[in-house]
């Protein structure tokens, strides 16, 4: 069983950047140390474990809570379309 957590909105592929993000609008809560799966449009799924995540203003946050249009952000190397899915696999 699954759990939507939320979806990528955009990715900062700046190349001078120090660090690549994704920008993620959050639907359920998403943590620090959380492994998520992402399900990529027309590829194969990933899994990244969130190491960090920062709010709208780049501060840096322990978790994000779904509602209200969250949007947080989250280093990554990995490049990824918009759509694409966060889920994370709930334990029975």
């Amino acid at each position: 069983t699954w759990e939507f957590c939320g979806e990528v909105i955009d990715y900062d592929s700046t190349d001078n950047a120090e660090t690549k993000l994704l920008k993620l609008l959050v639907h359920n809560t998403i943590k620090v140390g959380d492994t998520i799966e992402l399900v990529v449009p027309r590829q194969t799924n990933t899994s990244i474990t969130i190491d960090k995540l920062y709010d709208h203003d780049m501060k840096e946050i322990t978790d994000a809570h779904g509602g209200q249009d969250t949007i947080v952000f989250t280093p990554s190397d990995l490049i990824l379309p918009e759509k694409t899915l966060l889920r994370r696999k709930i334990e029975k």
